[in-house]
C-alpha cells in the first residue's frame, strides 16, 4: 500500500528550529527527571510486597520502533513485554474495564489492558504484527488532527516529544481501517493534543467531541473511549473536561497515573501506567502493584516535589 509519509518533524528547517528552541539546560533537566524516575522504579520493584488477589491495570504505550527512544519502545522490548503478559496475565480490551466483573477478575491472574496514544505509523507497522502474533487485543487512542496532518497537532506533538523524535510519522486513514479490520479497538485522544485543563467549555467540546466525530467518520462505527492528552489529572484534566467527555457520549476515559483499577475507579478517570523501555521486571512490578506507592506519593505531595516523576507535566505546558 502506498501512503503519504509525513514526519512530525517534516523538514530539515523545522528540525533545526526545534533543536535550537530547546536549551541544553532543559535537555539536561529532562534527562535528570527520567533518571530519577528509573531509579525510583527499580528501588520499589525490588521491595517485597504482597500482591493483591484481584489486580487490574492498564498499560500506556506510544510508539514501537527498531531502536529505543523516549517516545518509542524498542521492538525487542515490546516483544518481551507481550511474552510476559501473554504468559502471566488475562488481557482484555480497555472498554471492558467499565464492567465490575472485569475489575474483580477471578484472582488467579492479573487483568491487563494494553493501550497506545497519539496514532503513529509504527503502531500499524510494528505493534500490530507483534500483538497479532501473541493473539492480544489493544486499544489505540487517536489524535485525529495527527491523522489529518493538522499543523497545530503536528506542532504540539513535536514540542511534546522534543527534537530527538524525528522519525515519528502519523498513521494513515488506510492503516487505521486495516487495524480496525484486524480486531484492534480505537478511542479518541482529542483533535490537536492540547492541555485540556487550559481550555474553556467550547474549546473542550471542539477537542473532545470533535475528535470522536472525526474518528467515527473514519471508522464508520461508534467510538466510546477517550484518553486525555498528557493525562495527569493534577495538571492536564479539569472537572469541566471530564463533564464534556461524559456529555460527548464517552463511557470510559483514560488518565496517566501509577495505580491499578479498582471497583471504586471512576470509568471516566481510569488510570494507566506509562510504559516505554521498561525491563520486564519493572513491567512486572507495575502489573503486580509494587509501584502503586509512586501514585499514592504523587497524589499527596506538592507538584514541585513530584516533578521528577511527572515528566508529562512539562510536556503539557500550554494549550
Amino acid at each position: 500500500m502506498c501512503c503519504q509519509r509525513v514526519r512530525l518533524c517534516s523538514s530539515t528547517q523545522t528540525g533545526s528550529s526545534m533543536m535550537s528552541s530547546v536549551s541544553p539546560a532543559h535537555r539536561d533537566g529532562v534527562e535528570w527527571r527520567w533518571a530519577a524516575k528509573g531509579a525510583a522504579q527499580r528501588f520499589l520493584a525490588a521491595l517485597p510486597r504482597t500482591v493483591p488477589a484481584q489486580r487490574t491495570v492498564v498499560l500506556a504505550y506510544h510508539s514501537v520502533a527498531a531502536e529505543p527512544t523516549r517516545a518509542s519502545t524498542a521492538r525487542s522490548v515490546f516483544q518481551s513485554h507481550l511474552g510476559w503478559i501473554a504468559e502471566h496475565c488475562e488481557v482484555v480490551a480497555f472498554e471492558r474495564l467499565a464492567s465490575a466483573g472485569v475489575q474483580r477478575g477471578d484472582g488467579s491472574r492479573p487483568t491487563v489492558a494494553i493501550t497506545f496514544d497519539d496514532g503513529y505509523e509504527d503502531n500499524h507497522r510494528d505493534a500490530l504484527p507483534l500483538l497479532a502474533s501473541h493473539g492480544l487485543p489493544a486499544t489505540f487512542f487517536i489524535t485525529t488532527g495527527l491523522v489529518d496532518r493538522d499543523e497545530l497537532a503536528l506542532a504540539r506533538l513535536r514540542r511534546a516529544w522534543g527534537p530527538r523524535e524525528r522519525s515519528l510519522r502519523p498513521i494513515s486513514i488506510e492503516q487505521l481501517r486495516e487495524m480496525d479490520s484486524a480486531g484492534m479497538a480505537f478511542g479518541a485522544h482529542s483533535r490537536t493534543h492540547p492541555n485540556l485543563r487550559m481550555l474553556d467549555e467550547i474549546e473542550l467540546m471542539n477537542e473532545i467531541a470533535g475528535s470522536r466525530d472525526r474518528l467515527e467518520e473514519i471508522l464508520q462505527r461508534r467510538v466510546n473511549a477517550f484518553a486525555y492528552p498528557f493525562g495527569d489529572a493534577r495538571f492536564h484534566i479539569s472537572a469541566t473536561a471530564v463533564a464534556v467527555a461524559a456529555t460527548s457520549g464517552f463511557t470510559t476515559a483514560a488518565t496517566i497515573d501509577y495505580r491499578g483499577v479498582s471497583r471504586t475507579t471512576d470509568p471516566l478517570l481510569i488510570p494507566r501506567f506509562p510504559v516505554s523501555n521498561d525491563p520486564v521486571e519493572i513491567l512486572r512490578a507495575k502489573v503486580l502493584g509494587r509501584l502503586d506507592l509512586i501514585g499514592a506519593w504523587r497524589e499527596r505531595m506538592p507538584g514541585w516535589l513530584t516533578g521528577p516523576l511527572s515528566s508529562g507535566r512539562r510536556r503539557g505546558v500550554g494549550p
